[in-house]
């Protein structure tokens, strides 16, 4: 036969060859991807999260009841960027943990998630809601811990008075303005407000603050006038950053 035949039939060989490699390399690839983020058992999570470490958590979109169970006993905080929605059940295992649960891709939190949630005796951070219905707050109101909600930048006076009675750290680095009604709920927390996300206040405001019975923290973007600060330092509950 003519060299060319042998030539066309190497030529197509190989490309077989290499085709059949390339798919079982895409195959591979697939399997990896589906295993690790769809069809783990508790023992595999647990495995790879020694292995890669707990970021590697930020990689999954969603978990099982049984792999939220076994990661909750993990000595480390717990990580879920690309968890956008999570069902009560897996919000019961998840608050288990004793560090802390970062819910950050989380966009909407019902009171049904919020009331497991807030058994974690570990901080609770969940700054990818912007906003909270009073039912859903009265359940976050029970965290003993500390609760981040930044991303919030308005609240409502009742949800305001409700969030101020938590006994936990509460984090509200996102609201920018405080009407006196806000202001007057955040006097009486009884524990500790951080606001770092406030520029400024009125004088009407700082005399509400200027009452708390709890600590209030200020971030370092805060511009007040004069009368205003002098209203806020006479009270020690209320901490301005160190410059």
């Amino acid at each position: 036969m003519p060299d060319g035949y042998y030539y066309q039939r190497k030529c197509f060989i190989f490309s077989t060859i290499f085709l059949i490699l390339v798919l079982g390399l895409l195959l591979l690839i697939f399997n990896c991807y589906f295993f690790s983020t769809r069809n783990l058992t508790g023992k595999q999570a647990t495995a790879l999260v020694e292995k890669k470490g707990v970021r590697w958590l930020d990689e999954l979109p969603s978990i099982s009841q049984e792999v939220a169970a076994a990661l909750a006993k993990i000595d480390s905080p717990l990580s879920f960027d690309q968890m956008q929605t999570i069902r009560p059940e897996i919000a019961r295992e998840l608050a288990k943990s004793k560090k802390g649960l970062l819910l950050n891709g989380i966009k909407y939190l019902s009171p049904e998630v919020a009331k497991e949630l807030s058994n974690c005796t570990g901080f609770l951070e969940i700054n990818g809601v912007e906003d909270i219905s009073i039912e859903t707050a009265k359940e976050l109101a029970k965290t003993k811990s500390l609760l981040a909600l930044d991303g919030i930048t308005i609240i409502s006076p009742e949800v305001a008075v409700i969030l101020a009675s938590s006994e936990c750290s509460l984090h509200l680095n996102g609201l920018n303005k405080l009407t006196p009604e806000i202001a007057a709920a955040f006097s009486d927390n009884k524990t500790e407000i951080h606001l770092g996300g406030i520029t400024n206040l009125s004088l009407d405001v700082a005399k509400i603050l200027s009452k708390t019975k709890g600590f209030i923290f200020f971030g370092i973007r805060i511009n007040l006038t004069h009368e205003a600060k002098q209203f806020l330092k006479s009270n020690g509950k209320i901490i301005f950053p160190q410059n």
